[in-house]
C-alpha cells in the first residue's frame, strides 16, 4: 500500500536537468526525497491538495498543460491548478495555464486540487472556448461571457508588452505594440479564473 509520504519503489525523485523542472513535493520530508516526478497517493480524495514546485534558470512565460488522463480523470474528474502569486484557480481540464516567472526555485506558488471546496469556496468556471481572442489590423480584441478584470500580453520571450489591470467589461479592445509575431494573452475574469490564449499579431 502507498501513503501520502515517501514510498520507496513507488515515488520517483525529480530529474533537475538545469533548464525548467516541475515537481511535486512532500512537505517536511528530507531534502533528498522531497522533489518528485512521480508521487503515489493513498487513493483518490477530492479534498486532496498536492504541492507543486518548479525551478527555472531564466525568466520566462511558462505553460502548464495536461498531456493525457486515464482512470477517473478520463471520466471527467476536474483538475485545478492554484497560483498563489496571481491569486488564481484555473481549471486545467478546460485549457492550459500560462504564467510569467523570474529565474529561481519556487516551492510555494502552486498547488493542484480537485475541487474548489478544498479552498473553502465553490467557484464556477468559464469554458476557455467561450473566451474569444483575436486581432484586427493590429488591434487586440477579447470577448468573454463574464466581466474581464485584467488583460496582460506577453511576447514569446516572456516580456510584458501590454497590461490593463482594470478592464471591468466583457468586451476589450486595445492597440498592442507587437507586430508579426505570436502574443500570449492572459485574461483574468471576475471569478479569478485565468484563461491564456495565443494570437498572431499582424
Amino acid at each position: 500500500l502507498t501513503t501520502d509520504g515517501y514510498d520507496k519503489g513507488f515515488d520517483g525523485n525529480a530529474f533537475l536537468d538545469g533548464g525548467v523542472s516541475f515537481y511535486t513535493y512532500i512537505p517536511a520530508e528530507e531534502e533528498s526525497v522531497t522533489k518528485l516526478n512521480i508521487q503515489a497517493r493513498t487513493g483518490f480524495n477530492a479534498a486532496d491538495v498536492v504541492k507543486v514546485g518548479y525551478i527555472t534558470n531564466t525568466a520566462a512565460t511558462l505553460t502548464v498543460s495536461i498531456d493525457k488522463m486515464d482512470g477517473l480523470f478520463a471520466e471527467g474528474q476536474v483538475i485545478y491548478i492554484v497560483d498563489h502569486v496571481e491569486n488564481v484557480t484555473h481549471n486545467l481540464t478546460q485549457g492550459d495555464y500560462s504564467f510569467t516567472t523570474e529565474a529561481g526555485t519556487f516551492d510555494d506558488r502552486f498547488e493542484v486540487i480537485y475541487s474548489t471546496e478544498a479552498l473553502g469556496t465553490n467557484v464556477p468556471q468559464v469554458p476557455a472556448s467561450e473566451v474569444i481572442v483575436y486581432q484586427n489590423n493590429g488591434t487586440l480584441n477579447v470577448n468573454a461571457p463574464q466581466t474581464i478584470e485584467s488583460v496582460k500580453v506577453y511576447d514569446l520571450l516572456g516580456k510584458t508588452v501590454y497590461q490593463n489591470a482594470n478592464v471591468q467589461s466583457q468586451n476589450f479592445t486595445a492597440g498592442v505594440n507587437i507586430r508579426q509575431q505570436v502574443a500570449i494573452v492572459v485574461i483574468t475574469l471576475e471569478n479569478n479564473q485565468t484563461v491564456s490564449k495565443k494570437v498572431m499579431m499582424n
